[in-house]
């Protein structure tokens, strides 16, 4: 998009939510990982003999199921916050009576059928209208 004179500039306003996305994606982010530690500080974790890793509940089993209830609520509060914004978009505002150019950088292919169904208003001479299809 560009003005009448090819500038790529033109004056506008951006309409744009992405500071409410992500300041909302990184607070549930963050409060996942809270959730997370929370859950761990209640466990010990060994390696077995055979490389293994072993993770026992060694603190409060309640503030552990706390920590991971918290996790997945999060998760899923983050999975619906990521699809509504999904669909969402930015846009440039401009004001009434300036033109706009939109530019094409490639041909855009389109599929177009010369012997398509055609619609014809033609209107002959007389007192009869008629109206129909090619």
């Amino acid at each position: 998009m560009s003005d009448e004179y090819g500038n790529p500039f033109f004056q506008g306003k951006l309409i744009t939510n992405t500071p409410t996305y992500v300041t909302g994606n990184v607070l549930l982010g963050a409060t996942q990982g809270f959730a997370d530690a929370y859950a761990q500080k209640e466990t010990t974790n060994q390696t077995s003999p055979f490389g293994n890793n072993i993770s026992t509940v060694t603190g409060s089993s309640t503030k552990f199921l706390l920590g991971k209830a918290g996790i997945d609520a999060a998760s899923e509060a983050q999975q619906w916050w990521h699809d509504r914004q999904e669909n969402s978009f930015d846009a440039i505002y401009v004001p009434s009576g300036e033109k706009i150019v939109v530019n094409f950088a490639k041909e855009i292919d389109i599929d177009y059928n010369p012997i398509g169904r055609k619609i014809d208003y033609e209107q002959n001479q007389g007192s009869n209208v008629q109206i129909h299809l090619d």
